[in-house]
């Protein structure tokens, strides 16, 4: 099972928040990038672009954010394949939305006041610094589940930055408790059981009532009332 939680970067001081705000916009600019040099070749399979592709781009992004960028790109560029030929186009990326690996983003358990620490490095221009967050009820319910390495940074639409932290835990083995039965649904008997049983067999009489109400009377209303 996979489940995520969200939490809010934007404790993080002003020149930490210009430092991912600006690597937010050459991010966004190199997928796009990607993305244009994908659909001009008709790449539309892999899970990663080649370092060739990667070497295209005009950037100062380290080489771990340019392969990020890539698969992104990537799997965006994938998404127009399952469309029909004649309904696929170019996509164009927002950075809105940025999906990360542990080499980029790295969360620790804080103490005192902050209760967690979001580390980003491999940005590119030896950039690194530390956003502090604050755990909440809903990523509290998730404690004793396993914290993916990955995460998504998220810029709202009035330029607020979220991490969606994603958390996973083995299903639990269904036990089965009692017995098992099939229905079958129909019109003159709602349900019919596999063990014999016939349910809603009044159903059909219900509906010739409603039939024979005036239509928006409170007669009619209390015959819906009746089939519901």
């Amino acid at each position: 099972m996979l489940r995520k939680s969200t939490v809010s970067l934007n404790l993080g001081n002003t020149g930490k928040l210009n430092q991912l705000r600006a690597y937010v916009k050459e991010y966004a600019k190199v997928v796009q990038s990607y993305i244009d040099i994908l659909w001009e070749q008709e790449m539309f399979t892999g899970s990663f672009i080649s370092k060739e592709i990667q070497d295209q781009a005009d950037t100062w992004l380290g080489s771990v954010s340019k392969q990020c960028a890539g698969k992104q790109a990537l799997a965006i560029i994938k998404s127009q394949r399952r469309k029909p030929e004649e309904k696929r186009t170019k996509p164009e990326f927002k950075g809105n939305s940025l999906d990360l690996n542990v080499n980029i983003v790295m969360i620790s358990d804080g103490d005192n006041f902050f209760d967690l620490w979001i580390k980003f490095r491999c940005l590119g221009n030896h950039i690194v610094f530390e956003i502090p967050a604050k755990k909440h009820k809903h990523f509290n319910k998730f404690e004793t589940w396993t914290r993916k390495k990955s995460a998504r940074l998220k810029i709202s639409t009035k330029g607020k930055f979220y991490l969606d932290i994603f958390f996973e835990k083995e299903q639990p083995e269904l036990k089965q408790i009692g017995n098992t039965i099939g229905i079958d649904c129909g019109f003159n008997k709602l349900l019919v059981t596999s063990d014999g049983q016939f349910l809603g067999t009044e159903f059909p009489e219900i509906v010739k009532k409603i039939q024979r109400k005036l239509q928006g009377s409170n007669a009619f209303k209390r015959a819906l009332v009746e089939r519901d």
